[in-house]
């Protein structure tokens, strides 16, 4: 009965800590240096999405450890 049991639970896997992330890109953007103050192209919008994407992967987490109001939805 116990391994019937064991085979039907349903294995959750990572999540991400959403507010990890958001403290992982605030810091991100913190250290950029200041870049130029006219560009002809979005170079900023380049350096935001590589601190966000970033700062994703090293919040994910397992469950058990993020905080309630801080899980992904």
């Amino acid at each position: 009965m116990l391994l019937l049991l064991t085979a039907c639970s349903v294995l959750v896997g990572p999540s991400v800590d959403q507010c990890l992330r958001a403290e992982l890109t605030q810091t991100c953007l913190e250290k950029v240096p200041a870049g130029p103050s006219t560009v002809t192209f979005n170079d900023w919008a380049e350096v935001v999405n590589a601190c966000a994407q970033m700062a994703y992967y090293q919040a994910i987490r397992q469950p058990a450890v993020i905080r309630p109001e801080c899980l992904a939805k």
